[in-house]
């Protein structure tokens, strides 16, 4: 059975397949943005898509991690780079045995 040019798809210049897809692209990104929104305004009321103001001023990785995730030299208000660095141990000499008398 023929079912014409306009069924032919993007391959053999059809022009309803490619319709029918761009109306359920359309169709899905509505879908997902309505469900989105909503989720987004629900957890929005409910007051936890904000991390506390003192929190926020600290920065999240230190508060939540203790340390700092990127060294950006100070730009745009991040750390910089001249942290306190940990001295790597130092080490010890060999002590040699002290020299053995020969008492009689």
């Amino acid at each position: 059975q023929d079912l014409g040019d306009e069924w032919g798809g993007a391959f053999f210049g059809g022009s309803k397949v490619i319709g029918a897809n761009f109306t359920a692209l359309v169709i899905e990104v509505v879908w997902v943005a309505f469900w989105a929104s909503l989720m987004f305004l629900a957890l929005r009321f409910a007051g936890v898509l904000r991390v506390p103001p003192e929190i926020e001023a600290a920065g999240m990785d230190i508060s939540k991690h203790g340390g700092m995730a990127y060294v950006t030299d100070g730009v745009f208000g991040g750390a910089p780079a001249a942290l306190p660095k940990e001295e790597p141990p130092q080490k010890e000499e060999p002590v040699a045995d002290p020299p053995v008398s020969a008492s009689v």
